[in-house]
């Protein structure tokens, strides 16, 4: 499957774990509810697919991870996403790798238009870089 990027590129979806693993009681909420959600993601992937690759988390920043996880308002699934996209180079195009993970109310093959939209405006790394 792929994902239109705003540089005119594109993205491929090389493989996707949904779950609803990540909504969890806490005796003390985690401070940082991102670094929290990326700690649950990568204890979600399979170690014998895992890439090393940067992982991005795709959040509107219209309310507060840390707020809706302290009441209990994540979306329900979370969808962790291993894409790749080829990145232009002096010589040939090369295959950069990123983790991206977002939440949405279903399980569902597609992402969310809503995610799609804050994907696209993801800045791709260039080779032998890693992402923001």
């Amino acid at each position: 499957m792929k994902f239109s990027l705003n540089d005119g590129t594109f993205a491929q979806l090389e493989g996707i774990v949904q779950t609803r693993a990540h909504l969890r009681d806490y005796r003390e909420q985690p401070p940082d509810a991102e670094a929290e959600l990326k700690r649950i993601a990568v204890c979600l992937l399979p170690r014998s697919e895992w890439r090393e690759a940067p992982m991005i988390l795709l959040h509107s920043k219209s309310t507060s991870l840390t707020d809706l996880m302290r009441h209990k308002k994540l979306p329900p699934t979370m969808c962790i996403g291993e894409f790749y996209s080829y990145r232009p180079r002096k010589t040939k195009p090369k295959a950069v790798y990123l983790y991206i993970i977002w939440l949405q109310d279903d399980f569902a093959p597609h992402m969310h238009p809503d995610a799609q939209r804050l994907f696209a405006h993801i800045n791709w790394p260039q080779p032998d870089e890693t992402a923001a």
